[in-house]
């Protein structure tokens, strides 16, 4: 399992950046969109409840670290309140990771094109 040994890490380290502000994209030069992470378990089909966490890649390629805490449950768009926040349980449960990009966490998004370049994705510890 790929994912069957993230209870003993602190989180995720998202090397990226954005294509906003590049030759091709036009208008949206200049414009810092939010992205999510979402992490889901088997029950989450039955839910629909992952977890995610929000982040801020710029047009400079950056490490962005997302802490295991910091991840919430959602549910169609809205925050599950019923449902715990992102522990060990609920972490050597992960069976897929994605990577969204939301109209609700970009609300002046009207449409058209962006972009994000992924490098990598890797796990922390706090001693890392």
């Amino acid at each position: 399992k790929v994912f069957s040994s993230l209870a003993q890490f602190e989180g995720l380290i998202i090397d990226c950046c954005t294509g906003e502000g590049g030759p091709f994209l036009g208008p949206v030069a200049n414009r810092h969109h939010t992205y999510r992470v979402s992490l889901r378990t088997p029950e989450s089909l039955e839910t629909g409840v992952g977890w995610s966490c929000r982040f801020h890649p710029g047009p400079n390629r950056g490490r962005y670290r997302l802490p295991f805490s910091q991840f919430v449950p959602w549910r169609r768009g809205r925050r599950a309140e019923d449902f715990p926040n992102l522990s060990a349980d609920v972490l050597n449960k992960v069976i897929s990771f994605s990577l969204l990009f939301t109209r609700s966490d970009n609300l002046g998004f009207s449409g058209g094109k962006f972009s994000i370049r992924l490098f990598s994705i890797e796990v922390f510890r706090t001693q890392d």
